[in-house]
């Protein structure tokens, strides 16, 4: 499993990376995307310190940009923090729908993508 925060980069970018992972591994990839909240870690990569309602904001909206690259032929996406003007992410991933964990601080929930939305519990 990878993880990384939603803070740190497009998720367009992670997007085409873990299709990629996922075809390399015959489909077995399973991907994990957290809110961040590290300082530390924010601060040694350069990255800037953000509140952690933005942070879950953005994790929501990589969470949408993840989904449409993966299942749409083109995709198009207006959020706050992320922006798709038909982009295309070929290869689609493999597996369907791609196993998509969603984590951040605060009330501790297991979280995961269906074609619906995320499902937490």
């Amino acid at each position: 499993m990878r993880r990384r925060s939603a803070g740190s980069g497009h998720p367009a970018l992670l997007a085409k990376m873990a299709a990629v992972v996922d075809h390399v591994s015959g489909g077995r990839l399973d991907l994990g995307l957290g809110a961040g909240g590290d300082p530390g870690a924010d601060e040694m990569l350069g990255l800037p310190v953000l509140a952690a309602r933005e942070r879950v904001e953005r994790l929501g909206e990589a969470a949408q940009v993840l989904r449409r690259l993966w299942t749409e032929p083109v995709a198009g996406f207006d959020g706050t923090y992320y922006r798709l003007l038909d982009a295309v992410s070929d290869p689609k991933p493999v597996q369907r729908p791609m196993p998509l964990w969603l984590a951040s601080n605060g009330e501790r929930r297991a979280c995961g993508w269906s074609p619906s939305g995320p499902t937490c519990g």
